[in-house]
């Protein structure tokens, strides 16, 4: 099975845990539909950054003004 965390990554570098152990994501036009194992479900404000399956990782940032 692959879960990955998902991560806020700031302005500064630094990254903050969202979610942990995801099973679904969906970008979405107004953010990001997480849910994880545990079917504990959010809808994050912001955009799908990358994905490290490797490191069982999803980066998220904020949404950039239009």
């Amino acid at each position: 099975m692959c879960e990955l965390n998902a991560f806020l990554r700031r302005a500064d570098g630094s990254e903050e845990l969202v979610l942990e152990a995801v099973e679904f994501l969906r970008p979405q036009q107004d953010g990001v539909l997480l849910r994880n194992i545990f079917g504990q479900e959010s809808l994050f404000k912001g955009r799908l950054l990358e994905v490290q399956f490797r490191k069982g990782k999803v980066l998220l940032g904020p949404l950039e003004a239009d």
